[in-house]
């Protein structure tokens, strides 16, 4: 295994110098907003693109989980659905016309379809009436309707559709107080495709364009089930895991008609499983096993299906997951036996670490979201638990350890926003809020106190902090103390500079600047109180090359 990372790693560093970025600054990570004050959080959902707003929820501790608007830099309710402190719980939500669909719960209505454009909201159907609930699920947009999984006490769980602002259902697929369960719902060719259950075929794949609902085939014939699953939707084809008892539960594709299968991956009734499918490039990136290979990375197009490596090797598995372009190339992680999780980078036939900078002893990678030339993601290493990181053509790093120590932050839902990406994570004093990794444009360093004693010998001590979220640290500061007003020195008035000095702070460190007066300047500190009325000027930078000029008034003390 090893030796498989040392290739894999040779092959890397071939590409790194030409790939390096010129501008090798780091983002930084700041609290976005405290919606809910104090430690118990306002546990912030994902936030779903409207426009150039976003919609979420949160529980700001007055109105309960409700939803949210983010829009021009800052969070507001939208409505209180569930009055006081109880929860509407928002939930799945689909956007159509300028209004975003989603489940909601009030006291009246129970769990039912609800829409708002931001600033009107309102229930859209009572499914089941009164405060029971119809528990709207898994809504997706297909052509100019949402579709969406619904149940009543009239016909069991069934596909609903919104079409021109009403609800209505689809079909009955299972007629009567029996439910289909719609599961799986996928947009393509202008329809939703699906999984619904009848007795009469099991649980087999099904599409509707909101007039006509129909089965699309009896992938497993009789009364047994297929089970389709992960439908996916890449280069004009829809994929999808399935079983007809013979090849087990395997990779098929469709273009629209019944599904056939690409590849018998684990031949036999034994099944190869795939999941973690992504469309990039109008390729199917995905994992799959076999007895040989164990869980390992494949590539299809839907004629041609290949491993693309098999990175633990043998019958040991990689589990290789999150698939996500950028830049034009295919990055993923991968848990590597003996060695930790690792990111990787393929062009669907060729594979490289994508840094050999990774900790040793890292366990856990998820959440991928590129944006800007950067790969933004969530991984676990011992000493700091899982905590936001950041790839790029420099390297890998943490951007912050939100929660230090070894608990971690547990960042979830990385959504690009403007030039960075907005997540939630706790860090042990706010709850779990939003934050902001965003380009780091400043740099900021505090001076301390206001006051600074002079020993006998004409030495102080200057007290310099340099903030936590500093990514492009240490601070580098000069410092030079001159007088406030012109003193008398040899006859003649004027400012006079008392001491210059140098230092590096850590991000996150206070440090403490050993400022040296002259016997000259000491004399003069002795005699004159004006003199001991200075101010400081400290010009800081960091390596990101942002720069700082600070100007603070002190008073020193008389030298003994």
């Amino acid at each position: 295994m090893k030796r498989m990372l040392a290739i894999l790693t040779a092959s890397f560093l071939l590409l790194a110098g030409v790939a390096a970025q010129a501008d090798a600054a780091l983002p930084q990570a700041d609290l976005f907003e405290d919606v809910n004050p104090g430690p118990s959080g306002s546990h912030v959902g994902a936030f779903l693109p409207i426009g150039d707003r976003f919609w979420t929820s949160a529980d700001s501790g007055q109105t309960g989980r409700e939803p949210w608007l983010l829009d021009d830099g800052k969070l507001s309710l939208i409505s209180d659905i569930s009055p006081g402190l109880g929860s509407s719980d928002p939930g799945p939500s689909a956007e159509l016309g300028g209004f975003i669909y989603f489940s909601a719960t009030d006291p009246d209505h129970g769990m039912e379809l609800w829409r708002s454009n931001g600033t009107t909201t309102e229930l859209v159907k009572d499914i089941e009436p009164g405060p029971s609930s119809s528990f709207p699920a898994q809504l997706v947009r297909a052509g100019n309707r949402i579709f969406f999984s619904a149940g009543d006490s009239t016909n069991g769980r069934e596909l609903w559709q919104v079409d021109g602002g009403v609800a209505t259902l689809a079909t009955d697929i299972y007629p009567g107080l029996g439910s289909s369960s719609p599961s799986y719902l996928t947009a393509f060719q202008g329809k939703v495709y699906f999984s619904a259950y009848t007795p009469t075929h099991g649980t087999e794949l099904w599409s509707s364009d909101g007039v006509t609902t129909s089965e699309v085939s009896d992938i497993y014939p009789g009364s047994a089930s297929s089970q389709p699953t992960n439908l996916t939707v890449a280069g004009g084809l829809l994929y999808l895991a399935a079983g007809e008892g013979v090849s087990g539960n395997e990779l098929y594709k469709s273009s629209g008609g019944p599904p056939t299968l690409v590849k018998d991956i684990e031949p036999s009734a034994t099944s190869s499983y795939p999941d973690q499918m992504a469309a990039i490039g109008g390729k199917l990136f995905f994992r799959a096993q076999n007895a040989t290979s164990g869980s390992e990375p494949w590539i299809s197009d839907g004629t041609t299906t290949t491993q693309i490596i098999d990175l633990a090797p043998g019958p040991e598995s990689s589990y290789a997951a999150n698939f996500t372009e950028m830049g034009g190339t295919v990055y993923f992680s991968a848990l590597i036996p003996d060695s930790g999780s690792r990111l990787f980078r393929t062009d669907g036939t060729t594979v490289q670490l994508a840094t050999d900078q990774f900790p040793d002893d890292s366990r856990g990678i998820y959440g991928l979201k590129a944006t800007g030339g950067r790969l933004y993601f969530a991984m676990n290493i011992p000493a700091t638990g899982y905590e936001p990181w950041v790839f790029d053509q420099t390297g890998v790093h943490m951007v912050r350890d939100i929660l230090a120590g070894p608990e971690g932050s547990g960042p979830t839902g990385f959504t690009e926003y403007g030039d960075g990406v907005i997540f939630g994570a706790d860090d042990g004093i706010h709850g779990s809020e939003p934050w902001l990794i965003h380009p780091d444009r400043e740099v900021k360093v505090t001076l301390l106190g206001s006051r600074l004693g002079v020993s006998k010998k004409g030495f102080t001590g200057l007290k310099l902090a340099c903030p936590g979220n500093e990514a492009n640290g240490p601070c580098s500061s000069k410092i030079s103390v001159t007088t406030r007003k012109p003193v008398r020195v040899r006859g003649k008035r004027r400012k006079v500079t008392l001491s210059r000095k140098s230092i590096q702070v850590l991000p996150g460190n206070t440090g403490t600047a050993r400022l040296t007066f002259s016997r000259k300047n000491i004399r003069l500190l002795r005699r004159s109180p004006a003199a001991r009325r200075v101010l400081i000027t400290v010009k800081a930078a960091d390596n990101a090359g942002n720069e700082q000029t600070i100007k603070k008034k002190y008073r020193l003390g008389r030298p003994a």
